[in-house]
């Protein structure tokens, strides 16, 4: 965990993403609960959890206050999707990739109903996306993910596909 001045802090609220310094003393992109009190979801699901579990195994079965208090926080977001896509909620603008990865990796994201319930929504909000913006649906193209792309073709060297005209709730 990071604290505002984007140090380690063992009671701090911000997660991060990376690390500024080679001996990881100062924390680089970092993510803050959002004013509802949830994280705003994205990739880090697994990190998330593995941070819980392991807060946990080295504390007797319960996790440290801050990292319980970040786990909720991150969770619970299932609970309080704040996106939508015709009327379809979404946890992320992201495509359904995003979805993906925990579905396949990590139990409490494929074992809950909510995630699950989450996950069928992004599919089928990609699937809609992509069926009425580039007629791609059809072929079977949709949720397309992250990665290297042509320079020439798109602007720049790597792309995230995302969901455009979502809306917050």
């Amino acid at each position: 965990m990071c604290n505002e001045n984007d140090k380690f802090d063992p009671n701090g609220d911000r997660v991060p993403m990376t690390t500024k310094t080679a001996d990881d003393t100062d924390c680089g992109v970092t993510r803050s609960p959002k004013k509802d009190g949830y994280y705003q979801y994205n990739e880090q699901h697994y990190t998330m959890w593995l941070a819980h579990e392991q807060s946990k195994q080295k504390n007797d079965g319960v996790a440290t206050e801050a990292i319980e208090a970040m786990w909720v926080a991150w969770n619970d977001r299932k609970m309080h999707p704040n996106a939508q896509y015709y009327g379809k909620p979404l946890l992320s603008r992201w495509s359904s990739y995003i979805v993906q990865l925990p579905y396949y990796m990590a139990h409490p994201f494929n074992s809950d109903a909510d995630f699950v319930g989450l996950f069928k929504s992004h599919y089928e909000a990609d699937k809609l996306f992509y069926s009425k913006t580039l007629n791609a649906g059809e072929r079977g193209r949709w949720g397309l993910g992250a990665g290297p792309t042509q320079e020439w073709c798109s602007g720049h060297s790597y792309d995230a596909d995302k969901i455009n005209g979502w809306k917050n709730k």
